[in-house]
């Protein structure tokens, strides 16, 4: 289980199979093939079709167990071998590799990849970022409610406690929760773009040196959107594979900005 995002491309693969196919193969694919290399690692020398494994699906009923055959998974997805050279040049395409457009982040959420999220945002509350920071949470009413819901239950996050930064005296204080950063990224099913741009600017991708002139104009003037979304500033993963695919999640989310495509998201 996890958190699943494509930019919505209208694709010659998409046209062929439709976006939850397409999902759905490319996941089933990926178990298939992690079980069968598991399982030849531990000297398995069976057929594909002798080899089963456990699958915990989300069903009408909640969290369901399933058997699954490893050969009859990859007998459904080998049309994706068929289709993936559409890929090649695909601009939709961020990781280059075969439908790059879709990807996922696998739950439990880590503490340390919260951590690595929330110093993404800037020390200077006043800055342009900041004031979007504080004001879409505000506007857009980002607060956090459908993430802690999901915290302490199930899959989904190790922490407890959300971590939280916080700027400014006991006076005139800021806080952000990373549930309300969560839900600006994770709980918007179709994401528009200048929504996905807006997300790029508070969580301090874009250069540091931009203007509240120049931002706006990225709004409407696509030449200027690509200009200060290439290339992005971002935070190393210090070799964390899952903040690893948190960064290729907000690279998608900034290409789909500057293609002025649609990011279609389910958690």
């Amino acid at each position: 289980m996890g958190f699943e995002y494509a930019i919505d491309y209208d694709c010659q693969v998409k046209q062929q199979i439709g976006l939850e196919k397409l999902a759905s193969l490319i996941k089933s694919k990926s178990e298939a093939e992690v079980i069968l290399k598991i399982e030849r690692g531990e000297g398995n020398t069976r057929p594909a079709s002798e080899i089963k494994f456990t699958k915990r699906l989300q069903g009408p009923k909640g969290v369901e167990d399933k058997v699954v055959n490893v050969q009859e998974l990859l007998d459904q997805s080998a049309v994706l071998t068929e289709l993936e050279h559409h890929c090649v040049r695909c601009l939709a395409n961020t990781p280059r590799r075969p439908f790059g457009c879709y990807g996922s982040i696998g739950y439990p959420i880590q503490g340390e990849t919260e951590e690595w999220l929330m110093d993404q945002l800037t020390e200077n509350i006043a800055s342009i970022e900041g004031q979007f920071m504080v004001q879409s949470m505000k506007d857009l009413k980002f607060d956090g409610k459908p993430i802690r819901a999901l915290r302490g239950k199930g899959p989904f996050f190790d922490l407890a406690i959300a971590p939280k930064r916080s700027w400014g005296s006991w006076l005139s204080k800021k806080t952000i929760t990373s549930d309300q950063v969560w839900q600006s990224i994770m709980c918007i099913p179709v994401m528009e773009p200048t929504h996905a741009l807006m997300m790029c600017l508070i969580l301090g991708l874009l250069p540091s040196n931009l203007t509240l002139v120049q931002f706006h104009d990225s709004l409407t003037n696509l030449h200027r959107r690509f200009e200060i979304l290439d290339p992005l500033r971002m935070r190393v993963s210090g070799g964390n594979r899952q903040i690893e695919d948190l960064r290729m999640y907000l690279q998608s989310m900034a290409r789909a900005a500057m293609m002025d495509e649609h990011l279609t998201t389910s958690y």
